[in-house]
């Protein structure tokens, strides 16, 4: 018999679902959703929560990344394709291959993202639904805190975005938490798989969830109050790139380079005068834009806001960033030509 917890559990993730893809407008059966599962606590209980939901159009999605042994892996797929039967709900298993060279979870996340695109639009689901938590929120904050992020990062997990090709990304448990998802799998009498590589603490986020996100995961009303802070973020966020590409349009491209007049940003806030900066590398070249951080830009904006007109010269991961007769050039650095 389903537990009260677990039956409300289950029915706010059903709600925040729908919230999600239309409202309350929209019937279930026009909501086809793919769900991403790994056999874990937080995937099963969402696809366990949509599956009750009658008439919805619901499909599993099982990616494997290969980063396992295959005894491993092959439980997970055994315990997903035993909980899909149970449930009625078609499951669709893919196997992807990481670019181990590269940063292996940020490529493993890209992989498995673009596996999931592809299978929603063969399986004509318009979305994927992931089963990220209050505490994966927090873990992703405090990751983007530990790293000195600025508030693109600060912002966590949003709970929609697009995936491409009329996909969009959902995440309906961002309410609930982890405590929430055993429930609901107890409930329904499924033993939810574990992943081995959460009990590495010297990654970091394994280490943030097993020895900080405890400590603060007892605070009343998490989820809620992780939304409305990744919601004021996110405001935040949004004036700051409105602004940033206001000044972005004032700026003049010519082949290989681009430049802005000292002034438009003298009296900017540093972090404006830094999204500003990426945003015209980008112009350039996108090329590692994800490593043009604060610490590579935080001389450049001092020397901007300091309107003492002196000639400077930096080197912005490739890029070379010239302050010169009241402006700032940005062309590829003679060394990134070579490469």
């Amino acid at each position: 018999m389903e537990g009260g917890e677990a039956k409300r559990s289950r029915d706010e993730a059903v709600r925040a679902w729908r919230e999600l893809t239309g409202g309350p407008e929209v019937r279930d059966h026009a909501r086809p959703t793919l769900v991403a599962i790994s056999g874990g606590a937080d995937s099963s209980a969402l696809l366990i929560s949509l599956a009750s939901a009658e008439g919805a159009k619901i499909v599993a999605a099982y990616i494997g990344h290969g980063l396992r042994s295959a005894d491993e892996d092959r439980a997970d797929v055994e315990a997903v394709t035993s909980l899909c039967e149970r449930l009625g709900v078609p499951m669709i298993e893919r196997h992807i291959r990481v670019d181990r060279s590269e940063n292996l979870e940020s490529s493993a996340r890209e992989e498995r993202y673009r596996a999931l695109e592809q299978i929603a639009v063969s399986q004509g689901c318009r979305y994927v639904a992931t089963g990220h938590h209050s505490g994966d929120q927090l873990e992703t904050m405090l990751m983007a805190l530990t790293r000195g992020a600025g508030l693109a990062g600060l912002v966590g997990m949003v709970p929609s975005r697009d995936l491409g090709q009329g996909v969009r990304l959902i995440r309906p448990m961002l309410g609930l938490d982890r405590v929430a998802c055993e429930q609901i799998c107890n409930a329904y009498g499924y033993g939810p798989r574990h992943d081995p590589t959460n009990d590495d603490l010297s990654r970091r986020r394994a280490w943030l969830r097993a020895v900080v996100a405890p400590i603060i995961e007892n605070t009343p009303g998490l989820g809620s109050r992780l939304s409305t802070t990744s919601r004021l973020l996110r405001d935040a966020q949004e004036v700051v790139a409105m602004r940033v590409e206001a000044l972005v349009d004032r700026a003049e491209v010519s082949p290989g380079s681009v430049s802005i007049p000292v002034g438009l940003l003298e009296g900017e806030t540093g972090l404006v005068v830094g999204g500003v900066l990426r945003r015209l590398a980008c112009t350039i070249s996108p090329e590692g834009s994800d490593q043009r951080g604060w610490k590579h830009l935080r001389p450049i904006i001092a020397a901007i806001q300091s309107g003492d007109g002196l000639e400077r010269r930096f080197d912005l991961c490739g890029m070379s960033v010239h302050v010169v007769d009241k402006h700032i050039v940005i062309r590829r650095s003679p060394i990134a030509k070579e490469l």
